[in-house]
């Protein structure tokens, strides 16, 4: 017969939060980052375009913008990026952050060459 032992007093204190002012108390404690994702696409008829998507707060957001007709992609690859790295700069607070996800393969090699084409 295994006998246990009364538990010892861990001299605990019961702390109860309201969930909104512990969430609130968290948030303050962590550095802000944003996660952003891009992508361009041009359409067998020739129409071109570019989504962003990002957590704000509680909710996703989305851009979408119809570029013209007969662009590259690449030219709304690179415009999807650009203005991702825009709004980031004017999300407040600052995030410490910021996490871009893109498929532009093209575009990111590029933006690692300034000045050659």
């Amino acid at each position: 017969m295994v006998l246990l032992r009364e538990p010892t007093a861990l001299n605990a204190e019961l702390v109860q939060e309201e969930e909104a002012e512990a969430k609130a108390e968290a948030e303050a404690e962590r550095p802000p980052t944003i996660t952003m994702f891009t992508d361009g696409s041009r359409l067998e008829d020739g129409a071109t375009g570019y989504a962003e998507e990002w957590r704000s707060s509680e909710s996703w957001e989305s851009i979408k913008t119809h570029v013209g007709y007969n662009p590259e992609a690449y030219g709304a690859e690179c415009a999807a990026l650009a203005l991702a790295q825009e709004r980031a700069t004017k999300v407040e607070p600052t995030p410490e952050r910021v996490t871009i996800i893109t498929d532009a393969q093209a575009t990111i090699r590029q933006m690692g060459r300034p000045g050659k084409p």
